[in-house]
């Protein structure tokens, strides 16, 4: 992919996005060295533990109360807060009883979402 192929603005609504197996919507925007995905969690959803072994992540609690694991810290985010997550550190996340959103951000971007 090349910058000139990526347009400078689009909607949320044009985003490629995929509905997982736990109920959890992800909108995929990549770039060449990095990637945006938002994700939204129905209430009492769980994203098992797993980690990236190639890619560094970071994101942003956009609306809702989640609660996080990263190694072996756990900690319930709210909107507005962020988290770090280094490249092979286990982590996983489960919402509670309200809907939220977030929005991550790999680098590099992972290979297996590029589509």
């Amino acid at each position: 992919m090349k910058p000139s192929d990526i347009p400078s603005f689009f909607r949320a609504s044009d985003l490629p996005s995929e509905t997982l197996d736990n109920g959890i919507r992800r909108g995929i925007f990549n770039a060449p060295g990095f990637q945006f995905l938002e994700y939204r969690f129905p209430p009492d959803a769980t994203f098992p533990i797993h980690s990236h072994e190639g890619n560094e992540q970071m994101g942003l609690v956009l609306d809702g109360t989640i609660e996080m694991t990263i190694g072996d810290e756990t900690r319930v985010l709210r909107t507005g807060d962020y988290y770090y997550v280094p490249r092979g550190v286990p982590h996983g996340a489960r919402t509670l009883d309200v809907p939220v959103r977030m929005l991550d951000l790999f680098s590099p971007a992972r290979e297996d979402l590029k589509g």
